[in-house]
């Protein structure tokens, strides 16, 4: 999930950009270098675990929530809410547990979509709701199957079969993609994460 925020730090005694306020505009991969290399800190990590960070997003949006992922940084938490009334909502938890942006989906942007595109949404949000099994158990049963940490969850609405795809980093640092049956909450499979999706919650 790619965002771009805007970041305004004060630089006054920084020598290298001279004082005064630096303006920058970066997206999730580079946010984490901009602020260890003004500030000299490293980003506040959060101990929210991925069940509070969903309770959050819920007492901020009733609904379901249909993904929630780690900051690449493990700063907070970036989820996906869909709404009683049919609305999506992202919500973000930052790392102390707090709602920081809680913004819905704007529905003019989707006048370009497709039938058939309207049609998978549309299928996929009622496969959402019918699901009996909720995101935060989806991430316990994998916990259950593979040790470690949960980094993110997603919905997976695939055919007749819709399940949650839970990652999970090992104590190895190894992350495992773990698929739990949306219907009765067991682990249909799991496996080791694509290098690519890997990298996308490395933290290092």
């Amino acid at each position: 999930m790619k965002k771009r925020t805007l970041i305004v730090i004060a630089t006054a005694g920084v020598v290298a950009l001279g004082g005064g306020t630096a303006v920058a505009l970066a997206d999730d991969d580079t946010r984490e270098q901009v602020t260890r290399t003004v500030t000299g800190s490293e980003p506040a990590r959060t101990d929210l675990t991925v069940e509070q960070a969903i309770a959050k997003a819920q007492e901020a949006v009733k609904g379901t929530v249909g993904s929630v992922e780690l900051e690449d940084d493990g700063s907070g938490w970036d989820l996906e809410v869909l709404a009683e009334d049919g609305s999506w909502h992202d919500a973000e938890i930052d790392a102390k547990g707090k709602v920081v942006r809680e913004a819905s989906d704007d529905d003019s942007d989707d006048s370009d979509d497709s039938v058939q595109e309207k049609a998978l949404d549309k299928a996929e949000a009622d496969a959402l709701k019918a699901a009996k099994v909720p995101a935060a158990q989806a991430a316990s049963a994998a916990v259950g199957s593979v040790a470690g940490t949960v980094t993110s969850v997603e919905f997976e609405d695939a055919g007749d079969k819709p399940a949650w795809k839970v990652e999970v980093k090992d104590g190895g640092g190894v992350v495992h993609e773990v698929f739990v049956d949306a219907a009765d909450g067991k682990v249909v499979s799991s496996r080791i994460a694509p290098a690519d999706d890997d990298d996308d919650n490395d933290d290092d």
